[in-house]
Parts: C-alpha cells; sequence; structure tokens
C-alpha cells in the first residue's frame, strides 16, 4: 500500500525518495488521535540496523512488528 500510495487516510510524499523504515500508531476512531490512545502500533524497519535500505526497492530487508512482536 505503501509503495502504491493506496492508503484511504494518509499519502505519502516520495520526491525525496522512499522511505526507509515505517512506525504507525493505530487507532479505531479519528477522535481517539487527539487523546493519543492507539490500539496498536505497527513497525516496518530493516533486518539490519543502520542500513539505508528502502521499502519499496528492498522489502525483502524488512521485517513488520505489530506491538513489538516480529510478524513472520
Amino acid at each position: 500500500m505503501y509503495k502504491d500510495d493506496s492508503f484511504h487516510s494518509t499519502k505519502f510524499s516520495t520526491d525525496r525518495g522512499y522511505a526507509t523504515s515505517i512506525d504507525m500508531n493505530i487507532y479505531l476512531w479519528k477522535e481517539d488521535i487527539e487523546d493519543g490512545e492507539s490500539v496498536m502500533t505497527a513497525e516496518y524497519r530493516p533486518v539490519e540496523y543502520g542500513k539505508d535500505y528502502d521499502v519499496v526497492n528492498n522489502p525483502d530487508k524488512f521485517q513488520l512488528y505489530i506491538d513489538g512482536k516480529e510478524i513472520k
């Protein structure tokens, strides 16, 4: 979805290149964003710390984490 920029509520700018990691807080309701009450966190980060891989051209170099747990 990032590569296609197809998220309904978020648009990503790629004019300076693709992201090298993605961190998100997920909310059930728009109103919860103001209160800071997220229901989970999601992180898409490189397996090797400090590498400049991007999420579009090197997806095999990334790992997804939900609430800090690795998703395989």
